[in-house]
């Protein structure tokens, strides 16, 4: 700076000479200036203003020039001073730490299985990290730990605190002795969990009541804290097809066709094929309650029927033909009902046992070789 005063004083005192600029080089050429300028004292050439000195002289042709250098040493000055400024600034800005802590795991898990979560404290940089507290919460309903307590850093050997409660632990760990801080990627806690019930939304695990510690007893700021998420699902049910065959006493019927059969306490349903097969697809695993129902013929049950694998294949079954009335029995009124429609064109009608198209004396012998059987008498023994 005093060069630059030392420049701008030599313009008052110089005449017909060449001005040097700021490295010593000849600059232009000026005239002498007027009185009236060179009598005022070069800082109230700016004041107020660094272009006041042309009202002294209005029409002096030195204006312009003057201006122009001026105006650049202004600039240049000024300019000077921002680009030193965020240097300045920058070396006056404590070098603090930067510590994160993380929670990871897995995103999904099945009931019944187990899984690890970890605890992670990441410091890139000094000041370090000599001890933590912290208390990790968790859905008790939805997950529990499978091993008693938490696999514990051993950097941090003396451990003041670690209490176990309903979906809580609470935990404060120090390093011990003359030792440095630590910093860079640090797992504090490794702990196995259960997943025990699904649910609709995901659990949460999360870091509450957070301190980090430096050697000197000061605590260290934490940039950020990551809770992990997990979706406990229930697992999904296993499903195979369940198979068979249902026959009809009597001649071979040409079409075996409407034989309806159902599983207790399901809505689903089959009907079996021409030739009486059927089948049960994407049938989840179990022990089930399977009927056959056909008019005129006497419905079997299947209990305790076991479903376990990809294709469940049941014995077949012959229905017995004389239940008209499908109450179970074979008895009187069905004999009764049988004789009402006697003559008559069997299409459709449950008294046309033998499936001929007429109701006669065909279809009385076949309700007469099962008279007195039930439902309860003949259970399906399907495996």
């Amino acid at each position: 700076m005093s060069q630059i005063w030392t420049q701008l004083s030599r313009l008052t005192r110089h005449g017909n000479h060449a001005v040097p600029n700021l490295r010593g080089a000849p600059g232009p050429r000026l005239r002498r200036l007027p009185a009236q300028m060179a009598s005022k004292p070069l800082l109230d050439w700016f004041q107020p203003g660094p272009f006041a000195f042309a009202s002294a002289a209005p029409n002096s042709p030195l204006f312009s020039q003057l201006n122009r250098f001026y105006c650049t040493l202004c600039v240049l000055f000024f300019l000077a001073i921002l680009v030193a400024a965020p240097a300045t600034q920058a070396e006056s800005l404590p070098q603090t730490g930067s510590a994160t802590l993380q929670i990871t795991g897995p995103a999904q898990v099945t009931v019944g299985e187990t899984f690890e979560i970890q605890v992670i404290l990441n410091q890139p940089q000094p000041p370090g990290v000599f001890g933590y507290q912290f208390r990790l919460n968790w859905d008790s309903a939805a997950v529990t730990p499978s091993v008693g307590s938490p696999n514990l850093s051993p950097d941090f050997p003396l451990l003041a605190q670690s209490q176990i409660s309903n979906g809580q632990l609470l935990v404060a760990a120090s390093r011990q002795g003359d030792v440095p801080d630590l910093t860079g990627s640090l797992t504090l806690l490794t702990w196995t969990f259960e997943a025990v019930a699904g649910g609709t939304s995901p659990t949460p695990f999360d870091l509450t009541a957070v301190t980090l510690g430096q050697k000197d007893g000061a605590p260290l700021p934490i940039a950020a804290i990551t809770p992990l998420t997990v979706q406990v699902v229930e697992p999904s049910q296993p499903q195979g097809t369940l198979t068979g065959n249902i026959q009809l006493e009597g001649p071979a019927a040409a079409n075996l066709t409407g034989t309806v059969l159902l599983i207790e306490g399901l809505g689903p349903t089959a009907i079996t094929s021409a030739t009486g097969d059927f089948a049960f697809t994407d049938l989840d695993f179990g022990v089930y309650t399977l009927t056959v129902r056909r008019p005129g013929f006497l419905s079997a049950t299947c209990t305790g029927l076991n479903h376990n694998s990809e294709t469940t294949s049941l014995s077949p079954v012959t229905l017995l033909a004389g239940d008209i009335t499908g109450d179970g029995a074979i008895d009187v009124t069905d004999a009764t009902a049988l004789g009402r429609v006697i003559g008559e064109n069997g299409g459709g009608v449950a008294a046309d046992l033998n499936q001929d198209g007429a109701v006669n004396v065909l279809d009385l012998i076949l309700l007469a070789i099962n008279y007195g059987q039930s439902t309860a008498a003949h259970p399906w023994i399907c495996q």
